[in-house]
């Protein structure tokens, strides 16, 4: 009897955590933007790490508990309803944001790590009601699992700019490695035959193209540079998502540019060529707005449209016309 009570409320508890779960999937701005919010980013990791770390206490005192030795129902009552408790105050605090305060960026990598951790338990939920009590192989591991995830809301950025900083690194790492690609395939020789996909004429045509995705990387790699360096306030929230969202699409067509290089089809080469180039603009303009609403706040920040800016813009135009010349004709 102990032992069904005991799985029943690990069933009810996996059910909770998988409503919870689902939820996450529902949550929409509008729905957010009518939530309460706490006063700051820092005050808010803070919590929510906090409750992140009770919740994987609670989740191993469960684990243990159910691994050492049949529990009694009351053992079982009690801990269970801590782990929930723990669930609970951890789901609150996580969907309890406002991108209009925290950012968007901010808010969907709380939230989904926030998912990851729920997704889980309800594995973890799953194998207590499952498993028979008593040196179960099944439990530990999945109390690990609730652990690493647990450690994942440990290590999220703190605020919008931190999250913002680290989608630029890994969307410059992928431009970098598109542009090493491509250099390597063009500097590649007879001997290597795997990589020497063009003749000496189409390495000739491609040279713009090639300087084409560098002035993408090297716009990239100065505004992570620019974003991880200067002050929150020089940048608001929303230029802040705006800026991570146009970079993200900026490494997407860096990479759709480099495949249509392989297939050496003018139409397709130019169609990307243009959707890269486009986007490269795109960046710079909202970079300018957000350089024009801090002279205007006069927040103290530097304020000038610095040199680089425009000469990464003449070169996406140089190199765009080069292509045109090669592969309009």
């Amino acid at each position: 009897m102990t032992e069904q009570a005991a799985r029943a409320l690990m069933r009810a508890l996996c059910s909770q955590c998988a409503e919870l779960a689902e939820r996450y999937d529902q949550i929409t701005q509008e729905e957010n933007s009518q939530r309460r919010s706490l006063p700051c980013p820092n005050a808010f990791s803070a919590l929510l790490t906090a409750r992140a770390k009770a919740l994987d206490s609670a989740a191993l005192k469960t684990a243990m508990a159910y691994n050492t030795a049949p529990v009694s129902l009351e053992a079982c009552q009690s801990l269970s309803g801590k782990l929930r408790d723990a669930v609970l105050a951890f789901s609150v605090a996580s969907v309890e944001m406002d991108p209009a305060v925290f950012g968007q960026t901010f808010c969907c990598a709380v939230q989904r790590q926030a998912k990851a951790v729920l997704k889980t338990l309800v594995a973890f939920a799953e194998t207590l009601a499952t498993s028979p009590s008593g040196n179960n192989s099944a439990i530990p591991p999945a109390a690990g699992r609730v652990s690493e995830a647990c450690k994942g809301i440990v290590l999220l950025p703190k605020d919008n700019k931190s999250a913002v900083c680290e989608r630029l690194a890994a969307s410059t790492a992928l431009i970098n490695d598109s542009v090493l690609e491509l250099t390597q395939a063009l500097d590649a020789g007879p001997e290597e035959e795997e990589m020497c996909v063009w003749s000496e004429q189409d390495r000739e045509s491609l040279a713009p193209a090639l300087g084409l995705l560098k002035a993408s990387q090297h716009l990239s790699q100065k505004i992570h540079h620019c974003l991880s360096t200067k002050s929150s306030k020089c940048c608001s929230l929303e230029h802040l998502d705006a800026v991570g969202d146009s970079v993200c699409e900026l490494s997407s067509r860096c990479d759709t540019f480099a495949c249509a290089l392989y297939e050496m089809d003018p139409q397709e080469i130019l169609e990307a060529g243009c959707r890269l180039a486009g986007q490269n603009a795109a960046i710079t303009t909202t970079a300018r707005r957000a350089i024009k609403e801090a002279q205007q706040r006069g927040d103290g920040c530097e304020a000038d449209v610095p040199p680089w800016m425009d000469v990464l813009e003449q070169a996406v135009k140089h190199n765009m016309g080069k292509l045109k010349e090669h592969f309009a004709s």
